[in-house]
């Protein structure tokens, strides 16, 4: 050969999970992911975009059902969106619990309508299509949640009651997203990474 190999400046199809404590930076990271060859797009569950310096496109997401007409728009219609960004996952995953019981007429999960691990089991069912088609798209993904600290020993099990262990605690950082909505995200994501602050 005799010329390089030109690189492409694109994230197609990349799947980014990052979670952190509140106010590290995460929004504003996924906003400068801007490429020459589209732009970002915010699908904002909590208005987090609103604090940014740098103009972005944001769709307010206010309901599961806001968010699953999205993501058929991505979809459907043509765009130049090159990178999706969810912000945060816990409040997605929240608007799809308040779906479910305002389907099975629930004021909450604890309430008898909503039908225990048949409830569940539907709130499962919505979140993994939907992430699913979600990270499906040709555009890249990127999924933003807090974090929240634990204490954790020294074979990194959780502590349930910190007051009454005597042992050495370590603390440890983790999604405040649960541990079955993480898992559909895991298990497709091809970076995962923690972002936290310089203390």
């Amino acid at each position: 050969p005799t010329q390089k190999k030109k690189r492409k400046v694109t994230l197609d199809g990349l799947i980014l999970y990052l979670y952190g404590p509140p106010m590290v930076g995460k929004t504003t990271f996924a906003a400068n992911l801007e490429t020459k060859n589209g732009k970002v797009l915010f699908l904002d569950c909590e208005g987090g975009t609103e604090r940014l310096e740098q103009e972005t496109y944001a769709q307010p997401v206010e309901t599961w059902q806001a968010f699953k007409d999205s993501v058929d728009a991505l979809h459907k219609e043509e765009h130049t969106f090159n990178v999706v960004v969810v912000d945060p996952l816990t409040d997605l995953r929240d608007l799809c619990v308040r779906h479910v019981c305002n389907l099975r007429g629930a004021q909450d999960e604890n309430d008898p309508k909503f039908g225990g691990f048949r409830g569940w089991g539907l709130v499962s069912s919505e979140w993994k299509t939907q992430i699913s088609k979600l990270m499906a798209g040709k555009w890249a993904t990127v999924l933003l949640d807090h974090a929240k600290q634990i204490g954790v020993d020294n074979k990194g099990n959780e502590i349930g009651n910190l007051d009454s262990y005597k042992g050495q605690v370590f603390t440890m950082q983790i999604p405040t997203l649960s541990k079955s909505a993480r898992f559909i995200i895991a298990k497709r994501a091809d970076v995962i990474m923690r972002a936290y602050k310089d203390s």
